[in-house]
């Protein structure tokens, strides 16, 4: 996978991970994604499962805590609890 980070630059600001090369084929992710805003634009956003995917294939330390609160929210749970 290749992917890059925009951040906003103040401390404790946004970030948006653009994935230029996933490890799901392109077609599965869009077929999965749902729309959402980001700065007053519409983007597709990958869905948790593929989300849930691509972390399970990174495995940065970074991506296994990403992945604890992912599968919270698929459950419905507060991620941050």
């Amino acid at each position: 996978m290749l992917a890059f980070a925009l951040r906003e630059p103040r401390i404790g600001g946004s970030v948006v991970n653009i994935v230029v090369r996933p490890d799901v084929p392109f077609g599965k992710l869009m077929v999965n994604a749902v729309a959402g805003e980001l700065f007053a634009r519409q983007v597709m956003i990958a869905s948790i499962d593929d989300l849930l995917t691509m972390k399970r294939i990174a495995n940065r330390p970074k991506d296994q805590l990403d992945i604890v609160a992912l599968e919270k929210i698929k459950r419905g749970e507060d991620p941050n609890a």
